[in-house]
């Protein structure tokens, strides 16, 4: 035999066994890291199937959760008041309401939009913030949430008596349940 090639004999023998040995490293890593994908699409698949059971508890539960039931319209004035009494406001602040009678039919849906205009005269900046928070928050569960569509400040003119006082006009909208 030749002494030149079994100097190399050795040699690659051992580049065989490194090359081996990364190629086991790479797949070893590369499954490790499937089974965490794996796993976490597991958990994920659990986080969707607990967010669907809660939808489909909310097929069932009662309207009146996300709308007013028609033919028991709400007090739309109370609730203005409510609002009016948490954020500090005296009750005669509310200057108007404007209450739409009809509303609109929201897409094919069973409920229905209505709107209403509200004007507020003498409110501070502090209160609006708190006032509009209370008015969209429902104060009961059977209540129906408010939504906030436009909303209009007109600034305090410099020199008025009335200081930080602004005029507020506001649009408002809530949901009706009327399965016609």
């Amino acid at each position: 035999m030749n002494k030149s090639a079994l100097a190399y004999l050795p040699w690659s023998a051992l580049g065989a066994v490194l090359v081996a040995a990364i190629l086991l490293s790479i797949s070893f890593a590369w499954f490790t890291d499937t089974r965490l994908q794996a796993l976490v699409a597991q958990e994920d698949q659990l986080i969707c199937q607990d967010l669907l059971k809660k939808l489909r508890s909310y097929e069932t539960s009662s309207p009146s959760t996300v709308a007013q039931p028609s033919g028991q319209e709400m007090n739309l004035r109370q609730r203005l008041e409510e609002a009016a009494q948490v954020a500090g406001l005296p009750t005669n602040v509310i200057d108007t309401i404007a209450n739409s009678d009809e509303g609109r039919r929201l897409s094919n849906s069973p409920y229905l939009v209505k709107t209403a205009q509200i004007m507020l005269r003498q409110i501070t900046l502090a209160q609006v913030i708190r006032f509009f928070h209370h008015l969209t928050v429902p104060p009961r569960s059977d209540q129906p949430p408010l939504r906030v569509e436009s909303l209009h400040l007109t600034i305090p003119h410099a020199g008025d008596a009335t200081g930080d006082f602004w005029r507020l006009e506001a649009g408002i909208s809530y949901l009706v349940y009327d399965n016609r």
